[in-house]
């Protein structure tokens, strides 16, 4: 069965019951009111004849004495509501209308009561015609006329037909009839209203669902804060907009995926495009034999840098695994980085670039020495590759126990997308800038956002388009860089891409 049906079964029901049970309710305290009010009428009346036509002659036998009189004249006053009053010396015995033997008979039960002074209250049957129109229900009040001792003396019975009481109630069965049939009509709009709105929402969100299903993750439904469908639609859009965040950047991973196999098929290819030209070369006799050593030099280096790429990869997957251990102690940088100026100083020649230190004579940093050099030099190679004609300065203080290493060139600078992308594999902000001699493939800049995530360092970039780029290293002291682990933060909580 549908939600709808399901639904407007159920509003249909709440609200038939809750008519019925009103109903019932109602009808049950009318009839119980009405009832009580006519006893209470009856019993006022049996009061007043007992004051008023009743007696009691004292004697050796001690009687009751009724003013007859009074008692008619009463009766006759009270015949348009249809009272007849009696009364009673024995359970079968009356004394007024006539004295004989009573055609309703007092139980025995209601007697004892009688005699301990209780009122009692009854219904009987018309059954020997007091009234006019025979076999009707009765309602009567029996009240006991005691003597001053306590003794029961006779028993006033004021009694009333019931007809006036059930016509009134059939009068209000039918007005709730109506009134029920009329409430169960409008239930019926009401529930089908109901039922309507809540499953036109819940059809919106099943329609958005299938929409997520088949690959939109644009839907979004629109909420108002107002019961738990509307936090459920509310949750339900969230869970779209992290999904189209997650399409996004799987789709922008399998973009970086394929450029990554593109750009390593790239850089292998070429030294090897260049290996194989000079083996077929020598082996058909091509090559002048004066010229055989200079290609057995040029084969040299690009067997040398396909060695360096493949162990640049190694680093990097090593350093995300968490396999790269760290050997740190406390040396000079100044020294390490004037060996690594030493090492680029040809290759910023060749460009026009040239380097200036300003560092202390004696710097001292808490790290991995191979690693640190590693570091500066990628960073370095990296400032070379972009920098025409231009200088690149790199300085260094204390801070505390922390060690500021700052590298800035006059090149090119980066955009705040180049910035952030510049830390992915492979990735180049200006590949038509490739100094490819010198083998820069686009790994370098990753492997130094691993290794200084190992050395828990933190770095800021400061670039601009046409303004040139200054990295600022800064290396933990080693209490501090001895409290963290070796393992690389993934989240790149560690490392930060824009100085304040």
């Amino acid at each position: 069965m549908k939600m709808f049906y399901q639904q407007f079964l159920a509003f249909f029901l709440m609200i038939t019951i809750t008519l019925l049970t009103l109903g019932m309710t109602f009808l049950g305290l009318s009839r119980s009111m009405f009832y009580q009010n006519t006893w209470d009428r009856l019993q006022d009346y049996a009061y007043a004849v007992k004051t008023q036509t009743m007696d009691i002659r004292q004697g050796k036998d001690s009687k009751v004495v009724v003013d007859k009189k009074k008692l008619v004249i009463t009766e006759q006053m009270l015949s348009g509501r249809h009272i007849k009053i009696s009364i009673y010396t024995e359970p079968d015995k009356l004394i007024f209308p006539d004295s004989k033997k009573a055609t309703t008979k007092i139980s025995s039960q209601c007697w004892s009561k009688l005699k301990r002074g209780q009122s009692v209250r009854a219904k009987t049957s018309d059954s020997k015609g007091f009234f006019k129109d025979s076999n009707r229900q009765l309602t009567n009040i029996y009240e006991p006329y005691l003597d001053i001792k306590g003794n029961l003396m006779a028993v006033v019975s004021v009694g009333t037909v019931m007809n006036g009481i059930e016509e009134n109630l059939g009068e209000i069965k039918q007005n709730l009839l109506y009134a029920f049939f009329t409430a169960v009509v409008l239930g019926t709009i009401v529930s089908f209203v109901l039922t309507h709105y809540f499953t036109n929402r819940i059809t919106k969100i099943q329609r958005a669902t299938r929409q997520v299903a088949n690959g939109d993750f644009d839907v979004k439904i629109d909420t108002y804060h107002h019961d738990e469908l509307d936090d459920l639609a509310e949750d339900f859009n969230l869970m779209t907009q992290s999904l189209k965040e997650s399409q996004v950047e799987i789709e922008r991973q399998e973009q970086r995926r394929h450029e990554l196999m593109a750009n390593a098929a790239h850089e292998m290819r070429t030294p090897l495009t260049t290996i194989n030209g000079l083996l077929e070369g020598m082996a058909y006799g091509a090559l002048p034999e004066e010229d055989q050593e200079q290609c057995i030099n040029l084969m040299r280096k690009e067997t040398t840098r396909l060695i360096r790429l493949v162990n640049e990869n190694l680093d990097y997957e090593k350093s995300r695994s968490g396999e790269l251990v760290l050997a740190k102690t406390n040396f000079d940088a100044t020294s390490a980085i004037k060996d690594v100026v030493s090492q680029l100083h040809k290759m910023a020649e060749d460009v026009g670039d040239r380097f200036i230190v300003k560092l202390p004579p004696l710097l001292n940093v808490y790290a991995d020495k191979d690693r640190f050099i590693q570091i500066i030099t990628n960073i370095g190679k990296n400032a070379v590759q972009f920098t025409r004609d231009g200088t690149i300065t790199i300085s260094g203080e204390k801070h505390g126990n922390d060690t500021m290493i700052s590298i800035a060139d006059t090149g090119i600078g980066m955009t705040d997308e180049e910035i952030s992308n510049m830390w992915e594999r492979y990735y180049k902000a200006d590949p038509s800038r490739k100094v490819a001699k010198y083998g820069e493939s686009g790994i370098g800049m990753a492997i130094v956002h691993q290794l200084l995530q190992l050395h828990h360092a933190k770095v800021c970039v400061d670039s601009a388009p046409g303004k040139g780029t200054t990295f600022t290293l800064l290396f933990p002291g080693e209490a501090i860089a001895s409290d963290g682990s070796d393992q690389p933060q993934d989240d790149g909580s560690v490392v930060v891409d824009r100085c304040d």
